[in-house]
């Protein structure tokens, strides 16, 4: 371990340390102490993501930052996650910039994919010129956050349609689909709705426009289930359609659990142009939102597969 790291953890523990002792036996039944109490939080979330900040920033030169992968960086982010949790149980407010530092793109992709533009053609390249280079195709979405803790099925589904020029609210749709404080939503529920606004019918005959559910069985690199999904990415992304994802928490995220829906809105091919290398997606949760890039994320197809096969319900849509 760098003798940097080492000064950040002991200066970290400390702060998280002082907030604990100010804390002991201390009476938050009145308002008064209550809002000290609140205080008291903010004040450690703030020092400790100074410090982080500062750390990451002068080590990795977080403006250069290219693409990374769906797990990012944070020693601090289970302390953070507690802290906000006790925030706003208490009534408090969570600072803007306590986030997890997920960069998941460039720059200049991520800014396209943040302005929400309403161009005509939806679905944009970034290499027209030769067909034997890397090409990143995406579709503008703007981005939701999903209101409560089983909505992440009808806040995607709303991201979709939105992309379409349809507007419906998550509360909305939840309730068209049957979602529960419990389980959340079934993708077939999920996708009967998605169709019944985009096209008018809630499930599609063999000659007729529409989302489709597959299931995943295998993501091994030459399994028949990978290479049919790279190209319906591909069939979907071209066209100006985002893809509907359900994956375990755990096999995508650190000391996350539970089955979540994402909404897939790019692609980024190998050099040469011939194969898929990357998939770009967009996460609803609250959790897994960057200061600047919001949910937007990126994962090899291989791990995106690996991430649906443990599911109840190992799908996606397209």
């Amino acid at each position: 371990m760098k003798k940097r790291e080492i000064i950040l953890i002991t200066v970290c523990f400390t702060v998280l340390s002082g907030v604990t002792y100010a804390l002991i036996g201390k009476d938050f039944s009145n308002e008064k102490d209550k809002n000290q109490k609140i205080e008291i939080l903010q004040s450690s979330v703030s020092s400790v993501s100074s410090v982080s900040s500062s750390s990451n920033n002068s080590e990795n030169g977080i403006d250069k930052i290219e693409a990374t992968d769906s797990t990012g960086s944070g020693d601090t982010w289970d302390e953070k996650v507690k802290q906000k949790e006790e925030l706003e149980k208490n009534g408090g407010s969570y600072p803007d910039n306590y986030v997890k530092e997920n960069p998941p793109i460039s720059d200049e992709i991520a800014d396209k994919f943040l302005s929400g533009s309403t161009e005509e053609n939806n679905a944009n390249e970034s290499n027209t010129n030769d067909s034997k280079k890397a090409t990143r195709k995406y579709i503008n979405v703007n981005q939701q956050i999903q209101q409560k803790a089983t909505t992440c099925a009808p806040t995607a589904v709303s991201m979709i349609l939105s992309t379409r020029g349809k507007n419906i609210s998550q509360d909305q749709l939840a309730l068209e689909m049957g979602t529960t404080d419990d389980f959340g939503t079934h993708n077939k529920d999920a996708i009967r709705v998605l169709n019944k606004h985009l096209f008018g019918y809630e499930i599609p005959a063999n000659n007729q426009d529409g989302y489709r559910i597959a299931t995943v069985k295998c993501a091994d690199q030459n399994s028949e289930d990978l290479k049919l999904f790279k190209e319906r990415v591909k069939e979907n992304i071209d066209n100006g359609y985002p893809l509907y994802y359900t994956i375990d928490n755990s096999r995508m995220y650190d000391n996350r659990t539970g089955e979540h829906n994402l909404i897939g809105n790019g692609y980024l091919t190998n050099s040469d142009g011939t194969d898929i290398e990357y998939i770009y997606y967009i996460d609803p949760s609250p959790y897994m939102q960057d200061a600047k890039y919001g949910g937007l994320k990126k994962v090899t197809p291989k791990e995106l597969l690996e991430a649906m096969i443990p599911c109840m319900e190992p799908n996606y849509a397209w």
